[in-house]
């Protein structure tokens, strides 16, 4: 998590010792990774995982996370629509 708030260039200061100035150099290296990530998917030299619905709305959160714990998902993304 500490990550995501250093690459869109915020200081990041946590409870105890972590600390991180905001650095707009990795704001512009993300920025460049994702344009090079988005041409390799237009190529289709990679591919993201399949999704996986998961039904329930709210309580499909909860059995998704369940899923994950018991080691139930495998090379899937799992999508919750929570306005069911």
């Amino acid at each position: 998590m500490p990550l995501a708030y250093e690459i869109f260039g915020r200081t990041v200061e946590l409870e105890g010792i972590y600390r991180r100035e905001a650095d707009p150099a990795k704001s512009e290296l993300i920025a460049s990774w994702r344009e090079d990530m988005q041409s390799l998917l237009n190529q289709g030299k990679i591919k993201p995982h399949p999704p996986k619905k998961v039904p329930g709305g709210w309580q499909g959160i909860i059995k998704g996370l369940d899923m994950l714990r018991k080691g139930e998902v495998h090379g899937q993304k799992l999508v919750v629509y929570i306005d069911e």
